[in-house]
């Protein structure tokens, strides 16, 4: 199961007009919408996104590309943010 293309591209053009630089991952839900989906609802997004396979990667490399002082955000599923919750809180990420 996928999510609803309208709001999957409502959502992505919200991100789109604040994000520098997007991770996209996927939790380990046999339900989550396929990374490449939502990468390529990223239509007018013209700087970097990458795909990383799972969401502790997917963290280690948002804070590898993030500046000090920028605001790293994780957002989607419930499955997800209980998932990257559980890496942070596991995990310490020093600069």
């Amino acid at each position: 199961q996928t999510c609803a293309l309208p709001i999957l591209l409502e959502i992505t053009e919200l991100i789109s007009d604040y994000a520098d630089y997007i991770v996209v991952t996927q939790p380990k839900s046999d339900r989550s919408t396929p990374p490449e989906q939502i990468r390529n609802a990223f239509t007018d997004f013209t700087k970097p996104i990458d795909l990383v396979d799972e969401i502790p990667l997917a963290l280690e490399h948002a804070y590898q590309v993030a500046d000090p002082d920028d605001l790293i955000v994780v957002t989607g599923s419930l499955f997800t943010v209980a998932e990257a919750k559980q890496v942070i809180d596991n995990q310490s990420y020093n600069s």
